[in-house]
Order: C-alpha cells, then structure tokens, then sequence
C-alpha cells in the first residue's frame, strides 16, 4: 500500500502508511496547503481524501478496473445537506453539496479501513458515481 499527500504545492508518498500516519495527515488536511490524502493499492484501487474546507473531504473510491465504478462516501447526518461547499481537488476548486462530503473522523475510519482490506468500508454509506 502506497500513500500519497500534498503539502505546500509538493507530493509526497511513503509505502505501508500507519493508522496514526494517516490520521496525522487527514487532519492537516485544510483546503489550501494541504489537500489531498490518497491511498494506493497499486494496480487493483485507490481511495483519495481531498479538500479540508469546514473540517469536511470528499471521499472517492476509484478501481483501476474501468469495468467497476467508481464510488464516494455520503453524509446523511450534514447539515444543510443541499448547501455547496468549494473542495480543492487536482489543483482547482469543486463545488459539491455537503451531503457528497463527510467529516474528517469518517474519512479517516474509511482510509484506515481501506488501508487493512483494500476495498470500501461496508458499514459506511458509499453511493455509485455512475
């Protein structure tokens, strides 16, 4: 398992990432100097953590397979759910509704999880992009 992170402008990546180590950069995670924490299982998936703004990501679970789709993690319980919140994601900002996004603590329980299985969490609520 290969982990990668922004910080400042630059990438990063380190092989076999802890829980901790990931917790620690989920967190810094801050729409501007830090935005993106992704998780490689080279050549089967990915899961990428991006964004940071009010404390909230984007989730995405992406199989190297084209055949299987793609998927992110959805917040029921955000308030204002229909709102639009800006996410850095690839260098611009994204507009999503804050129902696509989901608290630093979720995205951290689903990159953790991924990080142990390679495959999205069952018990989180993950809905197709196609």
């Amino acid at each position: 398992m290969r982990l990668i992170w922004d910080a400042d402008g630059k990438k990063y990546a380190t092989n076999e990432p802890t829980a901790e180590l990931i917790e620690e950069l989920i967190d810094e995670l801050d729409n501007e100097t830090h935005t993106m924490v992704a998780l490689d299982a080279r050549g089967l998936c990915s899961m990428i953590a991006c964004g940071g703004e009010d404390g909230r990501v984007r989730v995405n679970y992406v199989p190297e397979d084209l055949e299987k789709s793609t998927k992110h993690l959805l917040d029921h319980q955000a308030s204002n759910p229909e709102d639009v919140i800006h996410l850095m994601l690839q260098g611009k900002k994204s507009a999503y509704k804050r129902i696509h996004t989901v608290p630093k603590y979720l995205a951290l329980q689903a990159l953790v999880e991924f990080a142990r299985t390679t495959t999205p969490a069952p018990t989180m609520d993950w809905i197709d992009d196609a």
